[in-house]
């Protein structure tokens, strides 16, 4: 499902102010834990704890995030990373004409 436009323009500004609520939203709409959204470097731009906000996304289970980021794959793994233990699902955003991967 493509990312609403609304979205692909908030992670192309890097307008966390947007995202990090939108993030709260989505996680307790899903009934997870939390919900985290990042740029296509791997930098956080929405997180549980905002202090995080900013930071790289690099997990200690040296998961380079490619399979969404590159190869604009969708993804669930178990892993441990900055929170603890989490069920992860990983999803690329694309531009809106589809043809780059923004985050």
């Amino acid at each position: 499902m493509p990312a609403s436009p609304d979205v692909i323009r908030a992670v192309s500004d890097r307008d966390t102010a947007f995202l990090q609520p939108l993030s709260l939203k989505m996680a307790q709409a899903a009934q997870a834990r939390f919900v985290v959204i990042g740029d296509s470097q791997g930098i956080r731009l929405a997180h549980l704890n905002p202090q995080r906000i900013g930071k790289s996304m690099s997990d200690d289970d040296s998961d380079d995030n490619s399979q969404a980021l590159i190869n604009g794959q969708a993804y669930v793994a178990l892993d441990q990373g900055s929170i603890g233990w989490s069920m992860r699902g990983k999803a690329p955003i694309f531009s809106t004409d589809g043809a780059q991967i923004i985050a």
